[in-house]
């Protein structure tokens, strides 16, 4: 199934956003984990993000987000089509973009907390 198709579902109208996991987009097309910062991964996440811009829906992305992924992030940003970026258990808003390393190092310790409490670690 396709953006298009998702989309244009009667049940989409109760759709209030829309997350991408990068890891799974390139799994699903045989590619390995490296590829998620690539050209061809950021121009699909473009293509769908628009899509689902036009449909009123919030963008977020998520999927092996990292230091690599602060270019990619931006652009997105700066075109208007990032409300959000995630990592396992952290959320954060573009502004975090503004000190990328530092806010992605604290969503880390936080995880890292986390997942001792929880017994996940």
């Amino acid at each position: 199934m396709n953006i298009d198709d998702i989309l244009n579902i009667p049940e989409a109208d109760q759709l209030y956003e829309i997350t991408i996991g990068r890891v799974d987009l390139t799994a699903s097309q045989g590619l390995d984990r490296k590829s998620v910062d690539s050209e061809k991964i950021y121009d699909q996440i473009v293509h769908i993000f628009d899509k689902a811009k036009s449909k009123g829906l919030k963008c977020c992305l998520g999927g092996a987000i990292s230091i690599n992924s602060e270019k990619l992030l931006n652009k997105l940003h700066g075109q208007g089509l990032l409300d959000k970026f995630e990592t396992r258990y952290a959320i954060y808003d573009p502004s975090a973009l503004k000190n990328f390393s530092k806010a992605l190092y604290k969503g880390q310790e936080f995880e890292i907390e986390w997942m001792k409490e929880t017994g996940l670690w």
